[in-house]
């Protein structure tokens, strides 16, 4: 067995030598500059009113998979719409109303310096290049879950965009269908740094 863990140990200390470079470096870039919060950014817009199944509507469903959740001590909750405010706990995730300005809300994160932020939306931010533009400011690493219609190609297309420029990952997770609310909880869990 110590015949394989030396060659294997030299490897990895070989590979501890090598120049960072690329996306490697970009991601280390955002790690180093960020704090020890994660953020979690809640579209509570008017489009989360819209029903999904046994008359239920979109924002329902997201509050029942986060009211069984306790909010870390090193986690900002943000629910935005046309304003973004930080909510004490996920017990408080408004009633949706408005607009969908996730530039504010990624603005408001940012002075956190968060390790890792979750934006959870179901579509379209009020401007996409604002908020593509103020989530360069956002450190570490920026996660998307998409939550809206599966076929909303534009809006998943710009999650996508906005978690390539965070180092991240961008998931489709339509809560309209009946398998939605169990596909959120787990995609949430995935997502989300454990909590400290």
């Amino acid at each position: 067995m110590s015949n394989l863990t030396n060659p294997l140990e030299a490897i990895l200390v070989q590979a501890a030598q090598l120049p960072e470079s690329g996306a490697l470096k970009k991601v280390s870039k955002r790690i180093d500059a960020s704090g020890e919060n994660s953020a979690i950014l809640l579209d509570v817009s008017s489009s989360m009113n819209e029903l999904v199944h046994g008359g239920e509507r979109k924002i329902d469903v997201l509050r029942s998979v986060f009211h069984l959740r306790t909010k870390a001590a090193n986690e900002i909750a943000i629910a935005f719409s046309s304003i973004a405010a930080i909510i004490p706990d996920f017990a408080f995730i408004p009633h949706p109303n408005g607009n969908t300005d996730l530039e504010q809300a990624i603005f408001l994160a940012a002075t956190y310096k968060p390790r890792a932020t979750l934006v959870i939306s179901d579509g379209m931010p009020d401007c996409e290049t604002k908020a593509l533009n103020v989530a360069k400011r956002l450190t570490g690493v920026i996660n998307c879950l998409f939550v809206g219609n599966e076929e909303d190609l534009s809006a998943i297309a710009f999650m996508n965009k906005l978690a390539r420029l965070g180092c991240g990952t961008a998931t489709v997770c339509d809560i309209s269908k009946l398998d939605g609310e169990p596909k959120l909880n787990s995609a949430i869990a995935l997502l989300l740094p454990p909590a400290s």
